[in-house]
Order: C-alpha cells, then structure tokens, then sequence
C-alpha cells in the first residue's frame, strides 16, 4: 500500500518537477516580455538502461510502475516491435556491440510470437505462455510486427555477416496473410516494413503488396472524405500519423502520385486539428475525433 501511495504521489507531481518548473517559467517570461526570444533546450544523452532494465533474458516487459518492472504484466508483440526499431536506430547511431544482443533478444521474441499460418499472437504470460487476451483483434500488432522486421532488414548492410538472414525468412512468411488484413493502421505498418526492406533491394512481389494496402488507404480515405472531413475514417483516435507516413512511403516505393497527394491532405488535416491557438492537442485512445463532432463544431462557428 505504502508502495503504491508513493508511485500514485510521483504520478501526481510529475508537472511539476524541477525540469517542467523551469520550462513553464522559460515560457511565462517569454510570454511577458515583449519582444520574441527564443528558448534553448539542451537534449540529453541517449540512456539506454530503462530499456535495459526492463529486458529480460527472454524479452521486454510489458509494463513498469514508473521506474520499475512489472513481470505480472508479462510481455507483448506490441512492445518488442517498438523496442526492436529503437535499438536498430541506436545501432546505426552509435554502432554498440551491446545492442546486438538486445537486437537478438526482441527478434527472437517477435519470431516466438509468429504462427504457423503466418499470423502473429500478441500476448504472453510472465511463464512464457500464449494468454486468453489473444482472443482479440490481433492485426495492428501483426503489423508492428512486420514493420520492425522490415526497418531491421534495412539495416543488414551494417550488420555482422548474416545477422539478419533469418529475419528475412521470418518475413517472407508473415507476408503471406498480410492481403487478408483491413485495419487501417495495421496497413500502415505494413506497408513501412516493406518499403524499409525493398530499401536494399527491390522485390516487385512486395512492391505489389504496397500497392494493395495503399488502394485500400485511397479508397477509405475516397469514401470518408468530406469538405470539413479528410481523413480515412469517420474518427481521429490513436496513432494517427503513421497513415499519411505509410502513403509517402509507398510513393517513394511505387512513384504513384496519388498517395503523395492523399498523404498531404490527410496530414495538413490532422495537423490542423493537433495544433490549435498555439497549443498542442494531443488525439489519444482516452481522446477520440469522430466527424459528427467535427461537424457540429463547424455549424456552431457558422452560427457565431
């Protein structure tokens, strides 16, 4: 209880903790003075040992209360995706051995997920088993999945020898169901795994396969769009940008201009909700968009 009142109580102070303190002062004085400044932040050195803590010998954790893990939450597809593209970049940054063997440790974790049919399961348990939460609709993950294992296959050039031969194996084998997927983002992190791959060298084959799920983008975004309304669903929820993002991807990969141009509308849209009065306004999971609202707001600024 005593641990728990302690976590609840850092959650609470957290804004205002000695370095958001200085920030909002930096930003009363600035808004006081008259004339413009401009604010320097320093970025700190990239630290690694959260990452690290949370890794365990078989992969990362899902969860931690604040700074520390939390096994009971077990581990999830999810998280070694995210945690593989991190330590890749860090690699192609940094170029630190020790990385390989954090590299080695979501691969092998994101290969233990991958089913036979191709599809990949999401959950599983602080004793390494498959949980009853992979019963849901697994497809962004799949596509998390497949995003890493393209963006580590881009990187084979600066890889030991035939580091990531069995990566790519992994791959050609979650590409085979990949037509069978409709979600929208699912798509998106699809088609960026396959355009991070084809970077080295292209496969027509995959090149098809952007143009599949890039169609499939156009045309929800076709039939969602309206005047006051350009985006690909009837709502703005988690993961927004990834969309517009993949769409340029697959421009780059195929050259058709119409996912350049669908990519530019939906983005300049998403941004215009996101960045209001010169705030930012975050669109969350906890903090859906849908057009109906969008569309009472419009009627209500006409009114005034």
């Amino acid at each position: 209880m005593r641990k728990n009142i302690s976590a609840n109580g850092i959650h609470k102070m957290a804004p205002t903790a000695w370095e958001n303190s200085a920030i909002k002062h930096a930003g009363l004085f600035k808004k006081t003075i008259g004339k413009k400044i401009a604010l320097h932040y320093k970025i700190p050195k990239i630290n690694l040992e959260h990452l690290k803590k949370m890794t365990t010998s078989f992969a990362m954790i899902q969860f931690s209360v604040i700074n520390h893990p939390d096994l009971n939450t077990g581990y999830t597809l999810d998280d070694n995706a995210r945690a593989l593209v991190a330590v890749c970049q860090h690699y192609e940054l940094k170029r630190n051995p020790e990385d390989l063997e954090l590299i080695i440790k979501y691969y092998s974790f994101i290969k233990f997920c991958l089913q036979q049919n191709g599809s990949f399961l999401n959950y599983v348990s602080k004793e390494e088993k498959f949980t009853m939460q992979n019963n849901e609709n697994l497809e962004d993950s799949n596509g998390r999945a497949i995003w890493s294992l393209g963006f580590m296959l881009s990187l084979s050039n600066i890889f030991p020898i035939g580091f990531t031969l069995d990566a790519a194996i992994t791959m050609n084998k979650a590409l085979t169901r990949v037509n069978t997927i409709h979600s929208t983002r699912a798509m998106a992190f699809i088609i960026k795994g396959i355009y991070y791959r084809n970077k080295n060298s292209v496969n027509f084959e995959n090149i098809a396969l952007i143009k599949l799920l890039s169609n499939r983008l156009v045309e929800m975004y076709r039939h969602e769009c309206k005047s006051n309304w350009k985006w690909f669903e009837s709502y703005l929820t988690y993961g927004n940008s990834i969309i517009p993002e993949a769409l340029l991807c697959a421009y780059l990969a195929t050259g058709e201009y119409q996912y350049k141009e669908v990519a530019k509308e939906s983005f300049d849209f998403l941004l215009s909700h996101i960045f209001t009065e010169d705030k930012i306004k975050v669109i969350s999971n906890k903090g859906w968009l849908d057009s109906k609202m969008q569309k009472k707001n419009s009627r209500r600024r006409t009114a005034h």
